[in-house]
């Protein structure tokens, strides 16, 4: 089935170029505006039902100040990291600098923060492997973000 599929795309190259002439790009597949469309549309239900768990969840602890910080900024960083997600996707190759640096900001920002709100419920050696892996994962995003090329 692989080998059928990936003959089939060959020859729709070699016709495309065929037509076109070889000095084209290659043809690549663009979404359509439905798709993109359909992608907003749960892009605006998950963060629908993030916010409407956030409010739940800052309703049921309102005698916890703590809590209510915890929950409020996991939510505002969330939204952020959507926001700057989204400038990222749509920057240019060169215009990705700042959007990708605070998209690892954020996501640091957020394992650290869920990291230390379980580490203690943990026993001692279960609460070290939880930093360690949460350290593990902002030092693997760092270097996949800006060491690997």
């Amino acid at each position: 089935m692989a080998t059928q599929l990936h003959t089939e795309l060959r020859s729709t190259t070699v016709e495309k170029r065929r037509l076109t002439g070889f000095n084209e790009k290659p043809f690549r597949t663009v979404l359509s505006p439905m798709d993109m469309d359909r992608h907003a549309v749960l892009t605006k239900l998950g963060l629908g039902a993030l916010t409407c768990n956030s409010a739940v969840a800052i309703y049921r602890s309102r005698g916890d100040p703590a809590t209510v910080a915890f929950v409020a900024g996991a939510y505002a960083a969330i939204v952020l990291l959507f926001y700057f997600l989204l400038r990222f996707e749509r920057a240019g190759r060169g215009d990705r600098g700042r959007a990708k640096a605070a998209v690892w900001v954020l996501t640091t920002l957020l394992t650290a923060m869920f990291a230390a709100r379980i580490a203690p419920l943990m026993p001692p050696l279960v609460a070290y492997v939880v930093w360690f892996m949460a350290v593990g994962t902002a030092v693997a995003g760092f270097w996949a973000f800006f060491l690997n090329h």
